[in-house]
């Protein structure tokens, strides 16, 4: 299924793929963490979606000849935007980067190294990041989060800890994949990284190598009902996985609750109490569950305030373009 990396040459060519959208004063330090990066053989893909900001000025204003630029002429998203870029990738490598993340010195080397050194048996490779956000600063993955379960897909089942700009894939891993489900309109992310670790092993490198730096303007800044919605999809998509792991089952209907308490009204604030009861009958033993669950009933307020919630989305995707 996969090609071996045996067939790619000492240094493959990279393609990175970068969306955005209004980004223009952050883009520039996005592009040149990629750009200074010490493995050279890449290219970076910017793809414009839709920006109405000066954009374009700063791409052109790079006279780097390994910088590409697709525009779309409207906006469609991270994941449209993501997959125009793989289109027209040339590489047999691709890795992403955000429009308002950093890459740290080494990343890059020291990912094609691990993909190279485990031949053909290895699909992808990730890395730890730095998360930033309202002043502090927290390390995602923990390594004990990595290792808890012998597969990355069990691991990947219970939320999402590989943020895209920390992922490099082969080609052939993706194409045997398929590409982002543009349908969604969040946790896209997770989606893919359910499917690429069902069919393919991956490396991951205990130092943190991107910093991912959180907005309001991200695209995990849209409203509760899409982040639901994508969420359901996700719990609908692998179903059979979730009914036999009771604990993945019980995280994502703590993952709904906690979405259903950043609406508004009371219709919203039932939902949650329902799928915070949901989580304790799907897994009693889960003690997070009955602390929210009673916190809910007081209102949703008190959910957000004891953990935080609102900042989670069951995915702990770091998905923005």
């Amino acid at each position: 299924m996969l090609t071996t990396n045996k067939e790619m040459h000492s240094a493959p060519l990279v393609s990175v793929v970068l969306p955005t959208f209004n980004r223009a004063g952050l883009l520039p330090r996005a592009m040149t963490t990629v750009l200074s990066q010490d493995y050279s053989n890449l290219e970076l893909i910017v793809v414009d979606d839709g920006s109405t900001d000066n954009t374009l000025g700063i791409v052109a204003g790079l006279t780097d000849e390994r910088v590409k630029y697709c525009r779309l002429e409207q906006q469609r998203g991270a994941a449209s935007a993501r997959n125009a870029g793989i289109g027209i990738a040339q590489g047999s490598l691709i890795a992403f980067q955000d429009s308002d993340d950093e890459w740290l010195p080494g990343k890059l080397s020291q990912q094609v190294r691990a993909i190279g050194a485990r031949g053909d048996s290895l699909g992808f490779a990730y890395t730890s990041f730095w998360r930033e956000r309202n002043g502090f600063r927290e390390r995602v993955p923990s390594s004990s989060q990595v290792l808890r379960r012998a597969s990355e897909f069990d691991r990947l089942l219970r939320g999402n800890y590989i943020g895209m700009p920390t992922l490099i894939v082969t080609r052939s891993c993706l194409e045997a994949t398929g590409e982002f489900d543009e349908t969604m309109h969040s946790l896209e992310d997770w989606d893919l990284m359910l499917r690429l670790a069902r069919v393919a092993e991956g490396a991951f490198i205990d130092e943190p190598l991107v910093i991912v730096h959180e907005s309001p303007s991200g695209v995990n800044s849209q409203g509760a009902g899409v982040m639901l919605r994508s969420l359901e999809s996700i719990r609908r998509r692998y179903g059979s996985d979730f009914r036999r792991d009771k604990r993945a089952d019980s995280e994502m209907y703590l993952a709904m609750a906690a979405t259903s308490c950043r609406g508004t009204g009371l219709k919203s604030w039932h939902a949650s109490v329902v799928q915070f009861a949901r989580a304790c009958v799907r897994d009693p033993s889960n003690t997070k569950a009955w602390v929210l669950l009673a916190a809910s009933l007081t209102g949703p307020k008190s959910v957000i305030r004891l953990q935080g919630l609102h900042h989670r989305s069951a995915s702990g995707s770091t998905d923005s373009t």
